[in-house]
């Protein structure tokens, strides 16, 4: 399969983000998110979704997932997602409405939740077709993605961040 990587960085006082990229042509993308904070904090995602999106039963406490037709989102961490939901759009607030055009609008949904931050998170999110996306990211000693791979091997590197798969 095709595929292409990409990193970024942002750094503020006490805080540095890290955020790296692996897209699989005809499958979708993953994005793990690095961050190092020098004091405990709350990290908060926020995912403007179509307004079809459902939240299946299966997250649990360090995995979420929405499903809008056959496009997947999940989201896995190496710490706990706290306080998900999941937000329609409503007449009295901007949140959740997509621009269709110069002003045109729809309803969506967005899906957001809240991340402890005692020094490091890692958060790996996938955004694709897969029902099963079977790709872990590894940084600084900690890792994300779905449990119980077998057969994990490291498929790809990119600026400190290792990629596994399945074989």
């Amino acid at each position: 399969h095709e595929r292409w990587l990409c990193s970024g960085k942002l750094t503020w006082p006490g805080v540095t983000h890290q955020r790296f990229v692996l897209g699989r042509a005809g499958v979708g993308l993953w994005i793990a998110d690095w961050i190092e904070s020098d004091s405990p904090r709350i990290a908060t995602w926020f995912w403007q979704l179509p307004a079809d999106t459902d939240l299946p039963s299966d997250s649990s406490d360090t995995a979420i997932m929405a499903q809008m037709d056959s496009v997947l989102l999940k989201c896995w961490s190496n710490n706990a997602i706290e306080q998900n939901k999941l937000l329609g759009a409503t007449q009295d607030k901007p949140t959740a409405w997509r621009a269709l055009g110069y002003g045109l609008k729809s309803e969506g949904r967005v899906l957001t939740f809240r991340q402890p931050i005692a020094n490091t998170l890692l958060t790996l999110s996938f955004v694709g077709i897969c029902d099963h996306p079977q790709v872990a990211a590894s940084f600084s000693g900690h890792r994300a993605g779905p449990s119980g791979l077998e057969r994990e091997v490291c498929s790809w590197q990119h600026a400190g961040c290792e990629w596994s798969h399945t074989q």
